[in-house]
């Protein structure tokens, strides 16, 4: 049950974006494992998991400036080679083992939008990716709601091109919830807030999973009234 405040968000302006990887579902770990054995596949190359150290720390963004060090010809091919193997090697380990959300994600997202909340959800990954694991862990989310590195290889950009498309290019407030460092990084460019979900950083506004409903509301509510300031 939710307390009283959460009518405070009732026919609010208010646009939530979310990430999906170590947001709403428990696939960091998984992603970087599978991208990292196509990787091998298709370059023959070993790479490290340090995904900071890239300019645009998307599989797209990652995936050319790979190519960028590693072929010099073909790099259209190879980038849908190494799309390819990953996918493949995605779904061989979602049939052994179904991704799990992060606690109470589901029905964090219901409430919201029972609320009439704006919801958005901008990722790094390919949509094929993101797809197989919401589905996979049960996390309903609309294919036009849902901005990838299909749609471009700069994490800015698709969680731009979110926003817009969810508040018809007007002008509401957005908090971003995201696991990683380039999420808060991208957050803070656009000018939007921030929530981390998790505790592979440090943000003053962070929650370690959705199942207490009323405290993330109240991160809401801190946001909104942050925001008319």
């Amino acid at each position: 049950m939710f307390s009283p405040n959460h009518n405070a968000l009732n026919d609010t302006a208010l646009h939530c974006m979310f990430d999906i990887d170590g947001t709403l579902v428990q696939s960091y770990e998984l992603d970087s494992e599978c991208y990292i054995e196509a990787v091998h596949d298709v370059l023959g190359v070993v790479i490290e998991a340090n995904w900071e150290q890239y300019r645009h720390v998307t599989d797209a963004g990652i995936t050319n400036e790979l190519l960028s060090h590693y072929s010099a010809n073909d790099q259209s091919k190879y980038y849908q080679a190494i799309k390819i193997r990953f996918l493949k090697h995605l779904r061989r380990r979602i049939e052994r083992q179904a991704v799990q959300e992060i606690a109470g994600a589901k029905a964090f997202i219901s409430m919201l939008s029972s609320l009439g909340v704006t919801l958005s959800f901008a990722t790094g990954a390919w949509r094929e990716s993101a797809m197989a694991k919401l589905n996979s862990a049960g996390v309903v989310v609309s294919s036009h709601m849902l901005f990838s590195c299909d749609d471009h290889f700069s994490r800015q950009v698709i969680m731009k091109m979110a926003h817009q498309s969810a508040t018809a290019h007007q002008t509401v407030p957005c908090i971003y919830f995201g696991d990683g460092v380039w999420d808060k990084q991208a957050a803070n460019e656009l000018g939007y807030g921030f929530c981390l979900v998790g505790n592979r950083l440090e943000h003053t506004l962070q929650i370690n999973d959705f199942l207490d409903g009323n405290a993330v509301i109240e991160i809401l509510i801190t946001f909104l009234a942050a925001s008319d300031l």
